[in-house]
């Protein structure tokens, strides 16, 4: 079955799930896909749409089935470059939280 992965064609077999349609078409999984021990669990979400439905929704690639006319794109992880930590006490209001961050 055909489908679009990250704007590129791909050939997948059938029952394979999208992450393993990824790799069995040699393409690098990106930063952090949890299962293959890059990053955590749940990180290999991708967005999904089918053929024939106009929105498009949420999924995890090692869950979900490849299916005819596909369109997927990873949704990529941008972990924290610096840790933050916030006094929930001090909060006063969530906008409270935009402020300087305190280590």
């Amino acid at each position: 079955m055909s489908l679009v992965f990250e704007g590129q064609p791909l050939l997948a077999e059938a029952g394979a799930s999208l992450l393993q349609a990824w790799m069995a078409a040699g393409q690098p999984l990106t930063e952090n896909v949890g299962c293959m021990g890059q990053g955590v669990c749940g990180a290999c979400r991708v967005l999904v749409r089918r053929q024939g439905e106009r929105l498009a929704g949420t999924a995890l690639a090692c869950e979900t089935q490849a299916e005819e006319g596909m369109q997927v794109s990873f949704l990529d992880h941008f972990p924290a470059r610096r840790p933050h930590a916030y006094d929930l006490h001090a909060l006063t209001d969530s906008w409270t939280a935009l402020g300087p961050v305190r280590a």
